[in-house]
């Protein structure tokens, strides 16, 4: 907790930190489970809307993450990339839903609950 990357609200005058939290994690359950979704939700849309396109979509969830928290709960520090991670589960659970009638797959609803577990 005591990394210059870790945001915490008290040090909001250092803006790197807003971002830079992703790089830290608790604990290896926290990282593996984040690499995890990262691989299973990220690649498959990257494979669809490309590497800028779902780039930026985790950056900006990192950050509203990280803003969230300085309205919210001002002594609370924060690590991880969850907030990157929730912003690719809600973009899945979007595109499944956009793309419902055209998906020829047939563990659509599956997809569907998956993605709405990961975003609680």
């Amino acid at each position: 907790m005591k990394s210059p990357l870790v945001y915490h609200p008290g040090h909001r005058a250092r803006a790197w930190r807003f971002l830079t939290y992703m790089f830290m994690h608790v604990g290896l359950e926290q990282l593996g489970f984040n690499a995890l979704l990262q691989l299973m939700i990220g690649v498959p849309l990257e494979m669809v809307h490309g590497l800028l396109r779902i780039s930026l979509l985790y950056l900006a969830g990192v950050l509203a993450g990280s803003l969230t928290v300085s309205i919210t709960d001002m002594r609370a520090p924060v690590v991880g990339g969850s907030g990157g991670v929730y912003a690719l589960c809600s973009a899945h659970l979007a595109n499944v839903v956009m793309n419902w009638a055209g998906m020829r797959c047939p563990y659509k609803l599956l997809r569907m609950v998956l993605a709405l577990v990961c975003s609680k």
